[in-house]
């Protein structure tokens, strides 16, 4: 999972801007893959 194109679909599809900080950068990639297994974890029930 490349964290620039993760990263910036998820700032697309929620109206952020992208961080141009690493440390935020980060974060903000961690918090989208947790979106991400969150959306997958509601859909199986």
């Amino acid at each position: 999972m490349d964290i620039d194109t993760v990263t910036a679909r998820f700032c697309e599809r929620h109206g952020l801007a992208m961080p141009e900080d690493i440390d935020a950068l980060v974060d903000l990639h961690i918090r989208a893959i947790e979106s991400w297994l969150d959306e997958l974890t509601v859909s199986r029930y």
